[in-house]
């Protein structure tokens, strides 16, 4: 698995260092993005992008829309988290519209007329859909803001869970517009993306999950909050998306905020004071983070809600994907308070859409294909990265280059890798094939040109017999090299002596003679 290095140092070590000296004045506890934990099978790799724009810091004032992107490139495929760091300095912050588009075209709402007189509040604020785990509330719109200086974290008002397996490369563009042409103006100084991407798609299985609860429906009465539980069970362990379906009916709906609490506790805001005097327009609705690809501008906050008319899809004040990478088993409480008097409802249904998922895993090794180097084909992967499958490698998990030589010997125990199919036979650190004796450890100590378990006379030269005796000089004990009979060139110019046939043949008439003799 690769990481990526930031294009230059983050803003967000900025932010620290400049509110640890006072420079910055934060309502809320400033904080690092924190991405959802991942499905087994493959790491996730988090990078940061900071704004590189030459365009910046750009004049918002209310004539033009301000606009400026970042390039994203050599990430992984599937985007599994994202979150944004803006420096926005406005003297009145609730001017400001800004969204967020990714490279494939989809559109999130940041804020919409947020933060109201305030200096600079969001110059350093961190965007992610998890930050009602440390700002309470989370949601931009539900904030309430009381001074001048920086708020972070804040939930935006559509989630960046729209952004959810997409291809992350390529160009982000931020855009903000001061929507009041008064005197009140600001730059965009720098923005920066948190990006968080999987090697490998995912397997989704979405299961619907209606309601079980015998006391509803339930009455919405005046200032008194119901509450309503759903039991889930059975599902795979990780939630990768989750929409809900609300059916209530109140000649109010501004009046009421949604809550809905998972088993694991994370609380979301599903609504607060939206709808006007719209009556029943959440009776029916789906809160799906993606609604504003089927209902723009999709945020429950921004919508233009008429009478009588049903909202059907809407996205919910905080992301539903805060509830990422949570065991959905077990129970999920929908709560329903009505903060005003008069107008009152009731709670008749709500069920529960919950996707859960794995990495793509063709060999079920519970290596993801995007990590898995032996897709398909071995289910215990690879796991010395030579290459080879561990059912195909001789020396799985010994040593990453195999045996080169097939030699039966792996590379790293193999003093002749690459050179010998037999290795070393005879233990004495020369390879066979270099080695002059390749049975005989000690080789030939006497440099006789014969193996010391041939060699007839150690320390001796084998090849020196004067006598032709067979015996080598250095190991013979008789050695007649001095009765040699003298080279018969010795006399008479060469060959045979002249006197010697005639000595022969007395020679041989004496020994007939003396048998003779013996005879008789």
């Amino acid at each position: 698995m690769k990481c990526i290095q930031p294009h230059k140092p983050s803003n967000l070590v900025l932010v620290t260092m400049l509110a640890a000296l006072g420079l910055l004045a934060m309502s809320a506890t400033s904080s690092f993005a924190v991405a959802p934990p991942a499905p087994d099978g493959c790491p996730a790799t988090s990078t940061t992008f900071d704004s590189d724009d030459p365009a910046l810091p750009a004049t918002i004032d209310g004539m033009a829309t301000v606009t400026s992107t970042i390039t994203v490139d050599g990430l992984d495929p599937v985007l599994w988290d994202l979150d944004l760091v803006t420096f926005i300095q406005h003297t009145f912050a609730s001017d400001l519209d800004f969204t967020l588009t990714s490279p494939e075209g989809t559109v999130v709402t940041i804020s919409t007329d947020n933060g109201l007189s305030f200096n600079d509040v969001f110059n350093g604020t961190t965007w992610d859909d998890d930050a009602g785990d440390t700002t309470d509330p989370g949601p931009v719109n539900d904030f309430a803001y009381m001074s001048d200086g920086v708020v972070t974290p804040l939930a935006p008002e559509e989630a960046f869970g729209a952004f959810i397996g997409e291809n992350p490369n390529g160009d982000w563009t931020l855009t903000i517009d001061d929507d009041d042409m008064a005197i009140d103006d600001g730059t965009l100084d720098a923005w920066s993306l948190i990006i968080t991407t999987l090697p490998s798609a995912l397997a989704n299985t979405t299961t619907d999950i209606p309601t079980d609860d015998d006391a509803l429906p339930l009455a919405i009465t005046d200032f008194n909050t119901i509450t309503s539980n759903l039991t889930v069970d059975g599902l795979d362990i990780f939630v990768c998306d989750i929409n809900i379906t609300t059916f209530v009916t109140h000649t109010f709906p501004g009046d009421l905020e949604i809550m809905l609490t998972s088993p694991a506790g994370t609380i979301v805001t599903i609504t607060t004071d939206n709808g006007g005097s719209a009556d029943d327009a959440f009776n029916g609705t789906v809160w799906d983070d993606d609604a504003g690809d089927f209902n723009p501008p999709g945020a429950a906050a921004d919508l233009e809600y008429a009478v009588g008319v049903l909202e059907l899809f809407v996205a919910p004040e905080e992301g539903l994907a805060a509830f990422i990478g949570e065991d959905p088993n077990g129970v999920w409480t929908l709560e329903v308070f009505d903060d005003a008097g008069a107008d009152q409802g009731e709670l008749a249904d709500w069920s529960m859409e919950i996707t859960t998922c794995i990495l793509d895993d063709d060999d079920n090794d519970g290596v993801g294909n995007g990590c898995d180097n032996c897709v398909g084909d071995d289910a215990t992967g690879d796991d010395d990265n030579d290459g080879i499958c561990n059912n195909l490698d001789i020396c799985d998990g010994d040593n990453a280059t195999g045996d080169s030589d097939d030699d039966g010997v792996c590379d790293d125990n193999d003093l002749c890798d690459g050179i010998d199919a037999t290795g070393d036979s005879d233990g004495d650190g020369v390879c066979d094939f270099s080695d002059p004796c390749p049975i005989d450890a000690s080789n030939d100590s006497d440099g006789d040109g014969v193996c010391d378990s041939a060699d007839l006379c150690p320390g001796s030269d084998d090849n020196t017999d004067t006598d032709n005796d067979g015996i080598p000089d250095g190991c013979d004990g008789e050695d007649n090299s001095a009765q040699e009979v003298p080279e018969t060139n010795a006399c008479c110019g060469g060959g045979m002596p002249m006197m010697m046939p005639f000595l022969l043949l007395g020679w041989s008439r004496m020994r007939r003679r003396n048998r003779v003799a013996r005879r008789s």
